[in-house]
């Protein structure tokens, strides 16, 4: 996980990029779970 794809950004290693697409993952699923409480409570 230590390999950098890209020579141009070195410190984005494969185990950071994957990280963060991860973690922004959860982020939007947390989201889309408050959108839906709101609407549950004013449908």
């Amino acid at each position: 996980m230590n390999i950098v794809p890209r020579d141009a950004r070195p410190e984005m290693s494969v185990g950071r990029i994957f990280r963060q697409v991860v973690g922004e993952v959860y982020q939007h699923q947390g989201h889309i779970a408050y959108l839906k409480g709101l609407l549950r409570a004013n449908g």
